[in-house]
């Protein structure tokens, strides 16, 4: 499992299920200012 962390200026972009459909990504969450997308 690995997780995919990403700075984004505009918190509303990311869309949760949308992103927890994609194949292979166990989940997202924010963590310490950071969009973290768990693959694994």
């Amino acid at each position: 499992m690995t997780r995919l962390r990403i700075n984004l200026k505009d918190e509303s972009v990311p869309d949760d299920d949308k992103i927890k459909a994609i194949k292979g990504a166990l989940g997202c969450q924010w963590s310490g200012g950071q969009y973290q997308v768990i693959i694994g």
